[in-house]
């Protein structure tokens, strides 16, 4: 993989993310912002592929298995579930 200074620089942040995760292929990075904001960057060149509004912060963020879904869980305890970008 990339050196670790390499890699930090491929996303440039707005907000500060509170949680964060790859998806299982390594080629999107998933944030959410203590707002509720969810978005999914390419780790190839840093742009944002999507967005969306869970309305609250998470308490977790993960892809499915397979990649097809980005899975979030709020404070509330609802599961979210959004298509990933292919």
């Amino acid at each position: 993989g990339e050196p670790l200074a390499s890699a930090a620089s491929v996303v440039k942040l707005k907000a500060p993310a509170h949680r964060l995760c790859f998806s299982p292929d390594g080629r999107w990075l998933a944030t959410a912002d203590q707002d509720g904001a969810v978005r999914v960057f390419s780790c190839a060149g840093g742009a944002c592929a999507g967005a969306a509004l869970a309305g609250s912060a998470l308490a977790g963020l993960g892809f499915s298995n397979d990649g097809t879904l980005l899975i979030g869980l709020d404070l509330q305890m609802n599961v979210l579930a959004w298509k990933a970008p292919e």
